[in-house]
């Protein structure tokens, strides 16, 4: 049985690329590979676990530098500096869980937000009260509609007076698409014995692109003085 493979089945082996492992004996991260006969690279045992261990450090968000630092350390430097590298490539993986579990909670509350924002455009438009409408007790102040996940602007001067409001969820590019979904929300209160007031605003969605590119989720609601 023979001692070597080829450096192809070692790349798909670690799932790396052959340049990158001609790469790293080139610049000394690893130490220099075998050749046969026809001065094809062999990668040993010793060389396959070395290349392991180079990848998972990488992984881990050491530099080749530090890499290269840290295998000559096994012969050249105190085991304290090895200590040091070691230490800081855990703290280096520790920042990196913590970052990638802040964009999994941001992206699952955008998922989220996308799920309720496709029920409502699902529902067309739909009466429901302010606190359904903003998830807030009371239409008192704007700045009160605020935050983090949604921006809402108003589209008119006119103050919200009454607590229903007709909403419609829509997915827009250009303000003509916002005026077509008024158009639609005032034939929708003709229809059906509503009274705008009219108090319209527009509430966008923070994270629009993740899912609709160049166009923008957006949920309109205008105010109603009181049905017909």
């Amino acid at each position: 049985m023979s001692r070597y493979i080829s450096i192809g089945q070692a790349a798909s082996f670690l799932d790396i690329s052959v340049e990158t492992i001609r790469y790293y004996e080139k610049e000394g991260i690893i130490p220099p590979l075998h050749r046969d006969t026809n001065n094809y690279r062999l990668i040993s045992l010793t060389h396959l676990l070395f290349l392991k261990g180079v990848t998972q450090l990488r992984h881990a968000g050491f530099s080749l530098e530090q890499i290269k630092q840290l295998h000559e350390g096994a012969y050249a430097h105190t085991p304290d500096m090895q200590f040091q590298l070691i230490s800081q490539g855990l703290d280096h993986v520790k920042e990196n869980i913590l970052a990638l579990e802040k964009i999994q909670a941001d992206l699952m509350a955008s998922l989220e937000q996308l799920k309720d924002f496709y029920a409502l455009q699902n529902k067309g438009c739909h009466v429901c009260n302010v606190s359904e409408a903003f998830d807030i007790t009371e239409l008192t102040d704007l700045k009160l509609l605020l935050s983090d996940k949604d921006i809402v602007l108003p589209l008119s001067n006119v103050p919200a007076q009454g607590n229903l409001f007709l909403l419609k969820a829509l997915i827009y590019k250009k303000e003509v698409d916002i005026d077509a979904a008024i158009d639609e929300m005032m034939t929708y209160c003709d229809q059906n014995s509503l009274i705008p007031n009219p108090a319209i605003y527009l509430k966008v969605l923070a994270k629009p692109s993740y899912y609709t590119g160049d166009h923008l989720a957006a949920t309109l609601y205008l105010n109603l003085e009181s049905r017909k």
